[in-house]
């Protein structure tokens, strides 16, 4: 499982500044802001993480990823 955004479920979310004027960030004052949807929240939701493991392979690299061990001498 992993952290993600409430809004829009992205995992690309951060930490607001610390404090600025008001001091620093503390547990009860802790906001997160999604670099996706640009919405504020307090607490991250979990979701499964998405499987990106062979996304950007092609061709003989991809058949060797996907390949069972078995089939292999």
């Amino acid at each position: 499982m992993i952290e993600c955004c409430p809004h829009c479920r992205s995992a690309n979310f951060e930490l607001n500044g610390p404090g600025g004027f008001s001091g620093p960030t503390t547990e009860a004052t802790k906001r997160y802001r999604c670099r996706d949807c640009s919405e504020h929240f307090n607490e991250p939701d979990e979701r499964k993480e998405l499987s990106t493991r062979n996304a950007g392979r092609s061709g003989l690299s991809k058949k060797l990823m996907e390949a069972d061990p078995e089939d292999w001498p």
